[in-house]
């Protein structure tokens, strides 16, 4: 286990960071924004050195000792703060660890101005959904992060957006150099999405 960690922070995490980095940045207009789920803070904290017109703070279910950016704790079911009390919301593979990813993106939806940017994965196969949920195991468990494994398909997707009251402004079906390149063109086009939502009056 600790072997499968440290390679997966080696080979698979530093990677998708710095691929996270640059597909998120450009969907952030200035101001304050809020990351749901933001762990450690590095992603936040990298991606306000590209821009330092953003403001990023955190909110999380599990605190760490070390964090990047300053980080609320929060119960994972209301985020503690009023309607409209930040510009955009991020969502980076936090929605797949939830049971109601409906309730979530409302929250989200509630407390952001402008909308909320998400990144997670789809499935269209057993196949896929199994890589999946091993890729999650092998980057989460060690950090005790709660794992239902809730992916979702394409048709779930489109269903949660209906249902949350929010319309997809750009959705990116790949996020590009997450992986290395035989394993980007393998499974890197078809699991990884990054979206852009508005709110609806």
């Amino acid at each position: 286990m600790f072997l499968l960690g440290k390679l997966h922070h080696e080979v698979v995490f530093q990677r998708r960071v710095r691929a996270l980095v640059r597909a998120l940045s450009p969907l952030l207009e200035g101001g304050d924004v809020l990351d749901v789920g933001s762990g450690n803070g590095m992603l936040s904290h990298l991606i306000m050195q590209q821009r330092p017109d953003v403001k990023i703070s955190g909110l999380d279910v599990h605190l760490r000792e070390e964090s990047y950016v300053p980080t609320v704790h929060y119960d994972g079911q209301t985020i503690p703060y009023p309607d409209g009390s930040f510009s955009r919301v991020m969502l980076v593979d936090v929605l797949h660890h939830t049971d109601d990813p409906v309730h979530m993106l409302r929250e989200c939806l509630r407390v952001s101005r402008k909308g909320v940017v998400v990144k997670d994965h789809f499935y269209s196969n057993p196949f896929e959904y199994q890589m999946l949920r091993f890729l999650d195991w092998v980057g989460n468990a060690p950090h005790g992060v709660r794992l239902p494994y809730n992916y979702f398909t394409r048709t779930q997707w489109a269903a949660y957006l209906q249902t949350s009251k929010c319309y997809e402004i750009q959705l990116m079906n790949a996020v590009p150099h997450m992986y290395p390149p035989f394993f980007q063109q393998l499974i890197g086009q078809r699991i990884q999405f990054v979206a852009q939502l508005g709110k609806l009056a």
